[in-house]
C-alpha cells in the first residue's frame, strides 16, 4: 500500500489504497468531494476539519484526531474506527452503512440521528455503538443504545413476519418466519413483562395485578380454606390478598387449600413467585453490572 503525507488530500480528490500515518494537521480546513476508497489513516490529527460529500468506503482510521471535525454527506459504509477521537464531531446526511467503531470517543447522539432508519442496518448500528460505549466504560450509553437497539431488533423481527419489505420477502419464508415469529413475541413479551430487565416496574405492577385478580376471584366464588385452628372458612377481601402475596413470595400462607379453586391458585401463584423472583434477581444483577 503506498502511503502518502497527509497534506496530499488537498492535491487530488482521488486516493484508491493509499495510507496516510503520522501527521496531524489542525484549523478549519475544508475538503470536499474526495475518493478515500480502501484508504488507511494511522496517527493522524484533522482538528476542526470538513468533510463534505466525500467517499471514505471501506477505509480504516486508527488512532486519529477528529475533535470537532464536520461530515457532510460522506459516505462512510464498511469503513472502521479504532480508538479515535470523535468527540464533538458532527455528522449530517451521512452513510454508516456496517461502520464499525471499537474504543472510540464518539459523538453518540449524532451518529445515531444519522443511522439508517430500515431495522437491518438500525440494529446493526446501534449494536456498534452499544459495544463501543461497553468498551469505553461508558454505561450510560451503553444502557441507551441497548434499550435502543432492543427496539430495532423487535421491528427487524416483526419485519421479516410481515414482509414487509421486497428484502423480507426475499430472504425470509416458510420455517423462518414462523422461528422469527416466536422470538418476536418473546421480545413483546419482555418488554411488556419486565422491561427487558432495566425496568423494574412492569414487573412489580403485573405481579400486583395477577395477586390482586386471584385474590379477588377467591373472594368473590367463596373459596373455602383452612385455618390453622383447623377451621374451614371463606376468606375476606384483604385476607385473601395477604394469602395470595403470601404463597407467591414466602410460598405459604397458613391456610390450608381446600377447593379445586384453592389448589389451582397454589400452584399459580408458586410459580409465579418463583418466576417473579427470579426475573428479580436477574434485573437486579444487570444493574450491578452496569
Amino acid at each position: 500500500m503506498k502511503i502518502a503525507p497527509i497534506g496530499t488530500l488537498n492535491t487530488t480528490t482521488a486516493h484508491q489504497e493509499v495510507r496516510f500515518e503520522g501527521e496531524h494537521v489542525s484549523g478549519n480546513l475544508q475538503y470536499s468531494n474526495l475518493d478515500l476508497n480502501r484508504c488507511e489513516f494511522s496517527n493522524v490529527g484533522l482538528k476542526d476539519a470538513t468533510f463534505t460529500s466525500c467517499d471514505f468506503r471501506y477505509c480504516r482510521f486508527e488512532d486519529v484526531y477528529f475533535r470537532h471535525a464536520h461530515f457532510r454527506d460522506v459516505d462512510l459504509t464498511g469503513s472502521k474506527f479504532v480508538e479515535c477521537n470523535l468527540r464533538r464531531a458532527s455528522f449530517s446526511g451521512c452513510d454508516l452503512q456496517y461502520v464499525h467503531f471499537s474504543r472510540c470517543e464518539l459523538p453518540y447522539e449524532e451518529l445515531i440521528s444519522n443511522l439508517r432508519s430500515e431495522p437491518k442496518y438500525r440494529l446493526h448500528g446501534l449494536r456498534v455503538l452499544r459495544l463501543n460505549a461497553e468498551s469505553m466504560g461508558d454505561n450510560e450509553w451503553a444502557v441507551k443504545t441497548l434499550r435502543l437497539e432492543l427496539r430495532a431488533e423487535c421491528e427487524h423481527f416483526y419485519g421479516i413476519v410481515s414482509h414487509k419489505t421486497k428484502y423480507y420477502r426475499d430472504h425470509y419464508n416458510g420455517y423462518a418466519r414462523l422461528k422469527y415469529a416466536a422470538l418476536w413475541i418473546g421480545h413483546l413479551a419482555q418488554r411488556v413483562f419486565w422491561g427487558y430487565g432495566y425496568r423494574l416496574a412492569p414487573l412489580f405492577a403485573w405481579m400486583v395485578v395477577w395477586i390482586v385478580g386471584w385474590s379477588s376471584v377467591i373472594c368473590w366464588s367463596g373459596t373455602l380454606f383452612r385455618t390453622p385452628d383447623g377451621h374451614e372458612e371463606r376468606l375476606g377481601w384483604l385476607d385473601a390478598v395477604y394469602a395470595m402475596s403470601s404463597r407467591c413470595t414466602l410460598g405459604s400462607s397458613g391456610y390450608t387449600s381446600v377447593g379445586w379453586l384453592a389448589k389451582a391458585s397454589d400452584l399459580t401463584l408458586g410459580v409465579s413467585g418463583a418466576m417473579f423472583i427470579a426475573l428479580l434477581a436477574a434485573a437486579l444483577y444487570r444493574r450491578i453490572q452496569r
